[in-house]
């Protein structure tokens, strides 16, 4: 009797992958441990430091995923946006030259910024909690700061 082994790696994903109904994906680290749930309307993403809610009908599906994978199914390109919440709203993997632009929930203007020709911006928001509406010039975005 011929006995073979293989061993296969395995790793854990690295990010929620959020995509909407025209092919764009929003990414989120695993590492931040979200949580998704959802409303009657929304899809809501849920970590310690944030809380961010998509309208279900602007959305198509959300995964567990490794970015970095590559696969043969599609050759489709989409943005694939990073966003980070701190004492700033960082993101990486926007439209180079667009604009990112942050405001309170009362519509008070917080910060705008130019997207690098890296596709990275960040505008500061210092440590103040509270509910901050962030748009990019393709999606608009409810990050709630704990």
């Amino acid at each position: 009797m011929l006995l073979t082994s293989a061993s296969v790696a395995v790793q854990a994903a690295k990010y929620v992958r959020v995509s909407g109904e025209d092919g764009s994906a929003t990414y989120f680290e695993v590492a931040d441990r979200p949580t998704v749930t959802f409303t009657a309307a929304n899809l809501v993403i849920t970590s310690s430091a944030q809380t961010v809610e998509y309208p279900l009908t602007a959305y198509r599906m959300f995964e567990f995923t490794d970015r970095t994978a590559t696969g043969i199914s599609s050759t489709e390109v989409t943005q694939q946006a990073v966003f980070r919440l701190g004492e700033s709203i960082s993101a990486s993997g926007l439209q180079p030259g667009s604009s990112l632009t942050v405001y309170t929930s009362d519509g008070s203007l917080v910060g705008k910024t130019r997207v690098s020709q890296n596709g990275e911006a960040t505008v500061n928001i210092g440590p103040k909690k509270g509910v901050y509406i962030v748009k990019t010039s393709s999606k608009t975005f409810k990050f709630i700061k704990r």
